[in-house]
Formats: structure tokens, C-alpha cells, sequence
């Protein structure tokens, strides 16, 4: 009987070195923005209490990973931050406010693997919590848009809607009740045929003439003075001036932050998460202005998700990345970096290769050392293989001369040098 086929789990993927540096930079990159913000990382648990994750939509159960404990207890994986962290805030009343919080993690959904879309998987996101104004709204989206501009992604369209503002539209059209079910099918519009969409919407028993105005109103988007002068021409509710205003006070703010040249007022963003309560927008890559494939990043204003663990209100704005679909981005563009950090493989008895490696990490170059007690020439052969850039050898020879016999990998020329000049010839290298 042979060896059982372990295979990873479906819908997970392993990330070796090659691919996992890729998430670091990314990492990092993001992580240096939302600092120079004022944010702060944040880690929370893998899992929570079921009823925790489904206190604001008991249908989330159908779609995350969840099991009953040994202790009989209903736990589940976390599907976002953003629930952990209103948990975090409603634990915590004494923290000062606005809260400002970033996180680079994974999260899991049980859905169907598709491309770029696992049932593990990574985001970067921001929390602002404690603020309702515009303000930080403004903050959190250019924070977004900082983010892409710092890892070379310029070609990209921030698209700004607000829900509030959506509602009271439908309302004027005469959709009051089911106004959630209308988002739900607004905000798949990308990825439906209007036919497919059409019958959704009549399957709400909205008439012919609503639903033609729903479709008209989600395709008059773009610029904002075009857009906001539609909507105050055909809609006259208070509430709907209130919110163009607002908007309006926004799009001026987010100019001011520098990101004016990626915004648009889009009417069929309304995101399909029942926790936003007004602003909402999302972030794709763009080619002549058009939106290309799925959002990059998405987010918004929740108002009231914190206060269902809290015992007051707390107003909150914030996004998430995907950022499986952004390294995707960055690959096919080719802004991923390709220079490498310099990388050295000491050869030489245990306490010289040990002496030697220190010297070099402490002016922070790479170094390893053979644990293997390999031949030279197996010890090349693997140093080939890492692609390490230098090999030092220091064997007898080399120590009775008292010099280091320095190979260079990607040319293969030898050279040697005393020993008390390791850190000169190396420093050399990092500056050339």
C-alpha cells in the first residue's frame, strides 16, 4: 500500500520565497503610507465567536468557515477586519478618538475558487472610527489612492457613490421597501447581463418603468458636475440635495489631497454588504477611463455596525484591498521590483564562517553558512542554485595566506582580498 497524496486544502495556496516576497513589498509599501497617515497596525484573531460575525447578517454563516469547538462553543474564521476591529473599538471605550487603524492579514470565505479569488486570502485596510464628518472619509479614500501611487499603479478611477442618497432616489421612483435587494442587484451590474438583471429586479415586482429608470440612472456616471447637475435636475428630495452637497464638499477635499485626476461619481457603485450606511466607493484599474476586470479596493462609511456591540453609536469609514488581485495587477505591469538584495554564502570551517557571516550582516548583507559540512564544489553547485551572488571561500589555504577568495556567481571571476577588508569590498559593492 503507498504513501497517501497530501495535497493542500482547496481554494489555499503556499507561498514560497519567490511569491511571498511579492507580499512584502506590497506589505510594506502600503504599510509606509497608512503610517505617514497617523495609522497604526492592528492584528486581531483568526476566529471569533460565530455569533459575533453574524450579529449584523445571519446569512454570513452560509459563507465562512465555521465549526463548534471542544468546548461546544460556535467559532468562526474572520471574512474581514472590519467586524473584529468594531469589536475591538466596543471592548475598548476609553480609547481615544478618531481610532486610526491599518492591517496587512488573511481571511477566509467558503465560496468557489476562481481565478484570483481564494477561499484564503490576503487584504491591506484602513479603520477610521470615531469621526462622522467628510472629512475622514476623504481621509480614508486618498489614503487608497496613495497606496496604488506608491507601488506605481496610476492608471486607476476611484468611484464614488452614496447610499443615502441612492435610497431616497428609489424612493422618489417608488422603491421603498426592498430598497437593500435593489443594491444587492445594482452592484453586480458589472458582472450581469442587463437581461439577467432585468429579471432580477422584476422579481421584486418593480414595474417596466422603474426598472428602465434604474438602468438609466446607474449609466449616468462620470464626472461630477455632469453627474450631480442629473441628479438635482430630475430628483428634488431634501435628502438628495443634502447628499449631492456632500458630496460635492468630498470631491473638493480629495482635490485638495492631490487625487482629484481619478475620481468619478458612479451611481451603480453601491456595494453589496448591508453594513454601509452612505459614502461608498471603489478602486479598479483603468484603461482609457473605462474600468478594467474586478475592484481593486473597496470601502466606505458603517455607522452603525459598531454600535450593534457597543452600547453608543460610533461612526466609522474605512476600505479593504484585495491584495491577491493586486500583486496579479502589478506582475502583468511589470512594477513588481527585480533587483535583489545582495546574497552571500560563506565556505570555511564553523567558527570562520560564523565570524565572517556576522561581519557582513551587521553592514546587512544576506549571509549564509554551510550547516551541511558540504564539499566545495557541492557547496557551489547549491550556492548556484539559490543564485547567490558571491561566494567567500576561506579553507586552509586561504587561512595560511590570510586572504578570503571571493568568487563572483554571475561571472565567475575570482578575486582575493585581505581579510580585514571583508566590510570595504563588500560596502563596495552595495554602493556600486
Amino acid at each position: 500500500m503507498g504513501k497517501k497524496n497530501y495535497r493542500r486544502v482547496k481554494g489555499t495556496r503556499d507561498l514560497l520565497p519567490a511569491d511571498f516576497s511579492k507580499y512584502k513589498y506590497v506589505c510594506d509599501a502600503f504599510s509606509s503610507v497608512a503610517e505617514l497617515y497617523g495609522y497604526e497596525r492592528i492584528e486581531t484573531p483568526a476566529f471569533e465567536y460565530l455569533e459575533l460575525l453574524e450579529a449584523k447578517n445571519p446569512s454570513i454563516k452560509d459563507q465562512i468557515y465555521w465549526f463548534v469547538d471542544k468546548g461546544g462553543r460556535k467559532i468562526g474564521l474572520r471574512f474581514d477586519l472590519t467586524v473584529p476591529v468594531a469589536r475591538i473599538v466596543a471592548q475598548n471605550p476609553q480609547l481615544p478618538k478618531p481610532i486610526r487603524y491599518y492591517y496587512f492579514s488573511r481571511m477566509w470565505r467558503y465560496e468557489e475558487p476562481q481565478k484570483l479569488r481564494y477561499r484564503e486570502f490576503w487584504q491591506f485596510g484602513v479603520e477610521l472610527i470615531g469621526t462622522p464628518l467628510i472629512e475622514g472619509d476623504a481621509e480614508v479614500i486618498s489614503l487608497a489612492a496613495k497606496c496604488f501611487e506608491k507601488v506605481g499603479l496610476r492608471e486607476t478611477g476611484i468611484y464614488i457613490n452614496d447610499r443615502i442618497l441612492m435610497e431616497n432616489i428609489l424612493k422618489e421612483i417608488g422603491i421603498k421597501a426592498n430598497a437593500l435587494e435593489v443594491f444587492r442587484i445594482i452592484d453586480k451590474i458589472r458582472k450581469v447581463g442587463r437581461e439577467e438583471l432585468t429579471l432580477e429586479l422584476k422579481a421584486l415586482k418593480l414595474k417596466d418603468e422603474q426598472i428602465r429608470k434604474i438602468f438609466e440612472l446607474v449609466e449616468e456616471s462620470g464626472e461630477f458636475s455632469r453627474t450631480s447637475s442629473y441628479i438635482l435636475e430630475n430628483f428634488k428630495g431634501r435628502q438628495i440635495k443634502a447628499r449631492t452637497k456632500a458630496l460635492e464638499e468630498l470631491f473638493d477635499l480629495l482635490d485638495s489631497y492631490g487625487v482629484g485626476k481619478y475620481l468619478s461619481f458612479d451611481l451603480s457603485i453601491v456595494r453589496g454588504l448591508d453594513y454601509y450606511t452612505s459614502l461608498v466607493f471603489e478602486i479598479y484599474e483603468t484603461k482609457n477611463s473605462r474600468k478594467i476586470g474586478s475592484s481593486l479596493c473597496g470601502g466606505g462609511r458603517y455607522d452603525e455596525l459598531i454600535g450593534i456591540y457597543a452600547k453608543e453609536k460610533i461612526p466609522a469609514t474605512g476600505f479593504a484591498m484585495g491584495i491577491d488581485r493586486i500583486i496579479e495587477t502589478l506582475q502583468t505591469k511589470k512594477l513588481l521590483p527585480t533587483e535583489k538584495k545582495l546574497r552571500v554564502l560563506v565556505i570555511s570551517d564553523p567558527k570562520n564562517s560564523i565570524l565572517l557571516a556576522e561581519k557582513l550582516r551587521k553592514i546587512n548583507i544576506a549571509t549564509l553558512v554551510d550547516v551541511n559540512s558540504r564539499t566545495l564544489s557541492k557547496n557551489l553547485s547549491f550556492a548556484n542554485k539559490l543564485k547567490i551572488d558571491y561566494v567567500i571561500i576561506y579553507k586552509e589555504r586561504e587561512i595560511r595566506e590570510n586572504v578570503l577568495r571571493i568568487k563572483d556567481m554571475n561571472s565567475g571571476k575570482e578575486e582575493c582580498i585581505d581579510v580585514a577588508k571583508i566590510d570595504q569590498f563588500f560596502k563596495k559593492l552595495l554602493t556600486s
